[in-house]
């Protein structure tokens, strides 16, 4: 039983671990983590554990943008957390598989799970991060806006972004406010307000700047692209081109992915290309 102790506590060390790095954005650290927790958990026949390590590697498969690895694992942690009852894997697993359906453009899917994750967690616990790096209530309301506003939806979709952000501060946490803004930003560059995204996208980088970790890439090629759509071009390429040779050049947030898409950003990259050689 001893044993067994310590096999449970080096699988939340784990969990601890893999939600710092999820601040870092270290995905490739992130992955050798959670394969020692998943295979701690199968030892173990520990079905929580095993449910919350479905879901992390769910979102990390995701955010690699491997949707088909993040709906299969995605599911299984579904199908655990329905099972056991446990309000952090249902509710969370809902979520990132809304996010995940939001990277494959499917975004009426997206809805359903975010509307699911929504619904679950009572207004009484929505301040909970059930483990994670943010608040599940406040990402689900902001992926679900993302979601709506992908669909045309642009007035719902702020308003579940803003409700995001307001519960993000109520609760002071840092994380979930600059991710919020980041949400905010998106929203309001497929609306085509580009100086309120700027001003949004700025907020965020001036909160996350707060973690005193790494820039987010992905918020600042969003501020360059907005600067670049209100006439501001040569701040907004100098952005552009420092983020492409930054060291998270390879992280994407899926409300990200699905906002700044390919046809919105091609002519940009060809600009900063042309720029940086």
């Amino acid at each position: 039983r001893v044993a067994g102790r310590e096999a449970e506590r080096s699988v939340d060390v784990r969990f601890e671990l893999r939600t710092a790095l999820q601040v870092l954005r270290a995905t490739d650290r992130q992955r050798s983590c959670l394969a020692e927790a998943l295979r701690l958990a199968e030892i173990l026949g520990d079905q929580r554990r095993l449910g919350y390590t479905l879901m992390f590697a769910a979102l990390r498969a995701t955010l690699a943008e491997d949707y088909a690895e993040g709906l299969r694992l995605g599911s299984r942690a579904l199908a655990i957390g329905e099972a056991l009852g446990e309000l952090g894997i249902h509710a969370g697993a809902n979520c990132y598989l809304g996010i995940t359906n939001i990277g494959l453009g499917r975004f009426p899917e997206a809805v359903r799970f975010c509307e699911t994750a929504i619904t679950l967690i009572p207004l009484a616990r929505a301040h909970e991060r059930f483990g994670q790096a943010r608040m599940v209530a406040n990402l689900a309301r902001g992926m679900l806006g993302i979601a709506l506003a992908r669909q045309g939806r642009f007035s719902e979709g702020l308003a579940y972004a803003r409700d995001a952000l307001e519960m993000a501060q109520a609760a002071g946490q840092a994380y979930s406010i600059s991710s919020s803004c980041f949400e905010l930003g998106c929203l309001r560059l497929l609306k085509g307000e580009h100086a309120e995204a700027a001003r949004d996208l700025e907020q965020s980088l001036e909160v996350w700047r707060t973690l005193q970790v790494p820039d987010s890439g992905t918020t600042v090629v969003g501020l360059g692209l907005a600067y670049c759509r209100t006439g501001r071009t040569p701040e907004g390429l100098t952005l552009i081109i420092c983020s492409s040779s930054g060291s998270n050049r390879r992280w994407r947030a899926p409300s990200a992915h699905a906002v700044l898409s390919v046809s919105t950003t091609r002519p940009l990259s060809r600009a900063s290309a042309a720029c940086s050689r």
